[in-house]
């Protein structure tokens, strides 16, 4: 058997250079995933660029939902507190306009009855006059006279122009009754004007309803128009919950990159901290490595020590 040239020490000293070029293959590939890691990390960064477009564009329309919803709440405010409001207002006033008119009405109806009555008992004292009571001790009235003067016409009386005299008193009787049928007038004409007077204030009551009505109508057309702004605002509402919510799910979502990213990072400052080990070792046992290739002393002592035999 023949023996050897290779020296047995050099075994440890290849033994020692190959661990110090693996450490130093391990730190590499160390930093080199820490770059893949970073650049992915990069990458999941990167996105979020274009969700804060997307979270940027929902918080936009969300504000021009709610700027929406706050103008139909504000014409349903003017709607509701103002134009209703003032027609509601005008219903009262034409409803107490058109209550004094009736209370006006009442009145002059008062007046009326009263010229009526009026008009009525005159009557007593104006009958009397014209057919008064026949007989002692005392004949009145127009048609006792001339009933009494019929009587002494062609006869001879007591007295000058009897029959004539009965005459007149009937006449004057008769002018005393148109006198009071005069005054029965004057109390149905004044009637009459209290009638008149009655009928305008049923009128303007019957006007002040109408008008009433119109400004109900009108207070309710404002009440509906106002339940249509409150429903527009309420989809504008919606319509701004349902961007909020996608804002809320883009946000998420940078969250979730965020994360990622973080973790990224984070193995790739945990594979450098591994990658600086690996190098710093490798470095040492490179350093102990040359050291003993560059000893020449240490050579020739473990060549020495190792084989009889000078290695060529």
């Amino acid at each position: 058997m023949t023996t050897g040239t290779w020296r047995p020490f050099l075994d440890e000293v290849v033994l020692k250079g190959a661990r110090a070029y693996a450490l130093l293959m391990l730190a590499t590939k160390a930093e080199h995933q820490s770059k893949t890691d970073l650049a992915t990390a990069r990458t999941r960064l990167g996105s979020i660029a274009a969700i804060h477009t997307l979270v940027g564009t929902a918080l936009g329309k969300i504000t021009t939902q709610v700027g929406e919803a706050g103008t139909a709440l504000a014409k349903v405010d003017v709607h509701i507190t103002t134009d209703a409001e003032i027609a509601f207002d005008a219903v009262a006033t034409e409803i107490t306009t058109a209550k004094t008119a009736l209370t006006n009405a009442v009145t002059e109806l008062g007046k009326v009855n009263t010229d009526a009555t009026a008009a009525e008992g005159i009557w007593t004292d104006e009958v009397k006059y014209i057919s008064g009571a026949a007989g002692p001790p005392v004949i009145t009235g127009a048609q006792p006279y001339l009933e009494t003067g019929d009587d002494k016409i062609n006869l001879v009386n007591i007295g000058d122009r009897v029959a004539e005299l009965y005459a007149i008193y009937a006449q004057r009787e008769t002018e005393v009754a148109s006198i009071w049928a005069d005054k029965r007038k004057d109390f149905l004409v004044e009637a009459m004007r209290h009638v008149d007077t009655m009928q305008g204030y049923l009128t303007e009551a019957a006007t002040r309803l109408n008008f009433a009505r119109a400004f109900i109508d009108e207070g309710q057309g404002r009440i509906q128009m106002s339940l249509g702004f409150v429903q527009e605002a309420q989809g504008r509402i919606g319509m701004a919950q349902e961007w909020a919510r996608e804002a809320q799910s883009r946000l998420q979502e940078c969250a979730t990159y965020i994360s990622e990213a973080e973790h990224y990072q984070s193995i790739a400052s945990k594979e450098l901290e591994i990658a600086a080990r690996y190098r710093e070792d490798g470095l040492l046992n490179l350093a102990e490595f040359h050291k003993v290739l560059e000893d020449r002393a240490q050579y020739r002592t473990s060549v020495t020590g190792a084989s009889l035999r000078q290695p060529r």
